[in-house]
């Protein structure tokens, strides 16, 4: 039956879901963690933000199960991606006090709605107390914050962290690499960013799409155009394959350089 519920919240039929939950009860049989955690997700999934947190809250009230680190770790993700991150972070305070405590995932959760909230400096202080406490930030982690740097254009903070990923042994990933060509165009560096591209290949990650769609943009913004082209063309290098938003752009470019 909690195989049945996680299909339906796959699916977007949380509903459904909560069907099968009448079975528990008319078949004797005693819902668990799983079950209600793959519902509070799937209430999530559908931005039905108020049902969750009654449910979360109707959970710990009635004591329907015991709580695990996925559950917290489903509720605060659900509420930092709908723009509550005071609530994630009060939720993240009460872990840190009871039994269960929170892992990386979820101060990395906290850390991502922190920077998508604009309260860099924040994110950056919860990133030390985490570290303080004995919990290693991944890669994950550390993309948050290059990422959230990057959008403020504060690259001294960008050099750092990278400087801190490669101290702590861990090796930029396409994400960290294509987040820095992306804000690199998007402040008119596409030549900087074009050398990315190039270190990245170096280091033997190969770039998506999305490096190179952010790219060619970059180039189209400028107008330059059959270097755009080129980076188009050479995407079938590394069997990538262009999306829409790559042909979108390179459409919209050769349009503005007509007008030109």
């Amino acid at each position: 039956m909690n195989i049945g519920i996680n299909c339906c919240c796959l699916s977007d039929r949380v509903n459904y879901g909560f069907s099968i939950l009448g079975l528990f009860f008319k078949r004797g049989c005693v819902p668990n963690v799983v079950t209600f955690s793959t519902l509070l997700k799937g209430l999530f999934r559908e931005n039905r933000i108020n049902e969750a947190q009654e449910l979360f809250r109707k959970i710990l009230r009635e004591g329907m199960c015991e709580l695990s680190v996925v559950t917290y770790g489903t509720v605060i993700d659900g509420l930092c991606k709908a723009g509550n991150t005071a609530m994630a972070i009060e939720l993240l305070r009460v872990m840190e006090k009871g039994s269960c405590k929170p892992n990386i995932h979820i101060y990395s959760s906290v850390i991502d709605g922190l920077c998508k909230d604009r309260v860099i400096d924040s994110a950056v202080k919860l990133f030390a107390e985490m570290t303080e406490k004995g919990i290693t930030p991944n890669i994950v982690t550390y993309n948050i914050l290059v990422c959230g740097f990057c959008n403020l254009g504060r690259w001294r903070e960008v050099k750092m962290f990278l400087k801190e990923m490669m101290d702590c042994k861990i090796c930029p990933d396409v994400r960290t690499f294509s987040t820095l060509i992306d804000a690199l165009c998007k402040e008119g560096l596409v030549d900087e960013a074009k050398d990315i591209l190039h270190l990245m290949m170096e280091r033997n990650v190969v770039p998506n799409v999305v490096s190179y769609t952010a790219l060619m943009d970059g180039y189209c913004l400028q107008g330059r155009m059959i270097e755009a082209r080129n980076v188009f063309d050479s995407m079938a290098s590394t069997n990538t394959a262009p999306n829409i938003n790559s042909f979108n752009i390179l459409i919209n470019g050769l349009q503005e350089d007509e007008d030109r």
